[in-house]
């Protein structure tokens, strides 16, 4: 039985019997045992089929780490062995790390922005580089073009046409160029003028992107720790602090951070433009608890000879990247 539903299960328990919260949650642990030994479930497991992606990555996974391969392969025999039955630590519910990932997304998403930040700043000094070189091509035809003009006008004078008309073919050259990097010259300016206000506009963004982010992730951590606050007294059978013992208070209190903690992982969804987390998302933890190096995120439920269509499910976290849907994630999936 997954935590999250062993936490509501407790709750829900010492609400209604007014117990502490640890003889509520072990109540609710020895009613699923004793319901699960007296309705065994079956034990045919899970059918497994995984996108070439995850292939790809579990035969490079051989290639460079043959021990964690060899965790990743007996888990996922256990898994299609036990099916819905393999719980805790093995496989949990994906509810809790949810939020932290999308707090290294949007920590991601930032370093993306300066990323392009810093390319685009590169480009306004590339602009603002060509604009001097053009400004002073100007200066030196224009140098040059007074130059050649002193020169046809002294041949003419001296009566030497041949010099005269070599001093004019040069002039009109450098007349032509002249012209030309005048013509080109605002409009690289202009570009430069364009790239300095994108910057300005990037990097105005960023900063504001920054100060959500840290907000977010300032309310997400407060919001958990109220809630595990919260749960260590009802454990402990501590009062709140309004000296309430109150089994009905107590829960709404929870309910409450529960619900904070909900309203800010939502909105950080918003901020990173990403959809919630897709029902039935789990974990299965290769080596658990003594590795947690690779998590393997999947969501199952259909066991061989059913006769129903597999559920999508979702791809290889940890060392791999995690699946299709996972904040930040590249594409790929797995079928339960």
């Amino acid at each position: 039985m997954p935590h999250d539903k062993i936490r509501a299960a407790a709750r829900e328990r010492r609400a209604k019997t007014g117990e502490p919260y640890t003889a509520a949650r072990r109540a609710v642990i020895s009613e699923h045992q004793a319901t699960g030994a007296s309705n065994p479930p079956p034990r045919d497991g899970y059918a497994l089929r995984m996108s070439d992606e995850i292939h790809d990555w579990l035969t490079g996974l051989r290639r460079s780490g043959p021990s964690a391969a060899l965790r990743v392969a007996n888990a996922l025999i256990i898994l299609m062995r036990e099916g819905a039955s393999l719980g805790d630590p093995v496989v949990v519910s994906a509810a809790d790390s949810w939020p932290w990932a999308l707090a290294e997304a949007l920590d991601r998403s930032y370093q993306q922005s300066l990323e392009r930040l810093t390319t685009l700043r590169r480009g306004e000094a590339d602009a603002a580089m060509l604009v001097r070189d053009i400004q002073d091509q100007v200066a030196e035809l224009a140098a040059a073009q007074a130059t050649l003009d002193e020169l046809h006008r002294r041949a003419v004078d001296a009566g030497r046409p041949p010099e005269a008309a070599q001093a004019a073919g040069k002039l009109a050259t450098l007349q032509q160029q002249a012209a030309e990097a005048r013509r080109l010259l605002p409009r690289m300016i202009q570009a430069r003028q364009r790239l300095r206000e994108r910057v300005q506009q990037l990097q105005a963004r960023a900063e504001a992107a920054r100060t959500r982010k840290e907000a977010l992730k300032a309310s997400h951590v407060a919001a958990r720790g109220s809630l595990w606050a919260r749960e260590a007294m009802a454990t402990l059978g501590v009062p709140d602090d309004d000296g309430d013992r109150h089994p009905e208070a107590g829960s709404e209190a929870t309910a409450a951070d529960e619900a904070r903690l909900a309203a800010v992982t939502a909105q950080m969804e918003r901020e990173l433009g990403q959809e919630p987390r897709p029902e039935g998302l789990m974990e299965l933890w290769p080596g658990a608890p003594w590795h947690t190096d690779i998590r393997i995120l999947f969501a199952g439920g259909i066991r061989r000879g059913s006769g129903a269509v597999p559920r999508s499910g979702h791809g290889i976290g940890g060392r791999a990247a995690p699946g299709e849907g996972w904040p930040g994630a590249r594409s790929g999936h797995a079928r339960l």
